[in-house]
């Protein structure tokens, strides 16, 4: 009941702002001053059933300016930051010029962090464990996630270059974070909040290795979250994976290959998942405890790293 309370005061607030911006003759705005009208004619006794959860027909009025209000303050998908990539030097090719009898455990990558958190929408991943952080910050208050969204991209968001962009700058190594998403049944990024579907960036992988196949791309996807992806979904992710690039994928060895071994065979893609059931159903995908493993610390103590 107290946050109930809490919530709707806070709801009314926000009510009482819009309608000291909005215009007389503001289409926008005609669910809200319906409902300005009704409260002011009854307020006392229409707070008193909204605050105990009892409001009536009044509900639908409320209802309405809930609906309005969230079209108008609350936004689908976090603001991506501009970034000027005319700057940014093409190191498309930059592979073409190493040694091909160069094993590939010998270099260093270059890589991102949550590679693919550039482009989140603000529906929250609830199976992330930071998700728990963002309740305890809201001190038990059960408000909306779409209010708390907009502040969360600001933690969420960890890259301002698409894959695309980040290829051509010359990153090698991509950390994709997926998960199954039960709203649109499909597996998409997420880092705190859901992004894009994992087809979209493994497309962008794939056209660009069409065009410069000199160059290795490694990538991991760590483990999945959601209770609901069975061996079923699994298997889903895993054809998703081969279809989307099962023909540039390098298959599972004991030891890591050279370049020109991966370059010559038309095979510069190494894909490692860190679920068991996915990484063992098929030799093309890699898993991350081997020969292949992360070694993210995910820590500041420089003694843990």
């Amino acid at each position: 009941m107290l946050n109930y309370m809490y919530k709707s005061r806070f709801i009314l607030l926000l009510l009482t702002t819009a309608f000291s911006a909005a215009s007389s003759d503001s289409l926008i705005f005609s669910p809200l001053r319906r409902l300005e009208r009704e409260t002011d004619a009854n307020a006392s006794s229409f707070l008193d059933r909204l605050l105990e959860g009892d409001a009536g027909e009044d509900s639908s009025i409320f209802d309405s300016a809930l609906a309005t209000l969230d079209d108008f303050f609350f936004v689908d998908r976090c603001d991506r930051p501009d970034e000027d990539t005319s700057n940014i030097r093409d190191l498309s090719d930059w592979m073409a010029s190493l040694d091909p009898n160069t094993n590939l455990a010998q270099l260093t990558l270059p890589g991102t962090h949550n590679s693919a958190a550039y482009d989140l929408s603000t529906q929250f991943n609830e199976n992330d464990p930071q998700y728990t952080y963002i309740q305890e910050a809201s001190f038990g208050v059960d408000l909306p996630n779409k209010m708390i969204a907009p502040f969360a991209c600001r933690f969420a968001l960890t890259q301002s270059l698409s894959i695309s962009e980040q290829l051509r700058a010359g990153i090698r190594y991509f950390d994709l974070r997926v998960d199954y998403d039960t709203e649109t049944s499909s597996f998409r990024i997420f880092h705190l909040l859901f992004g894009l579907p994992i087809q979209d960036i493994l497309k962008q992988i794939q056209d660009f290795i069409q065009m410069h196949p000199s160059e290795i791309v490694v990538i991991e996807m760590r483990e999945l979250l959601s209770s609901s992806v069975t061996a079923q979904k699994k298997q889903e992710l895993t054809q998703i994976i081969l279809n989307s690039i099962g023909s540039a994928l390098y298959p599972v060895t004991n030891a890591l290959p050279t370049i020109g071994e991966m370059q010559t065979g038309g095979t510069t893609v190494i894909v490692a998942v860190q679920d068991g059931d996915i990484n063992s159903s098929s030799d093309m995908i890699w898993p991350t405890s081997g020969t292949i493993r992360d070694t993210f610390a995910n820590t500041v103590d420089t003694t843990v790293i």
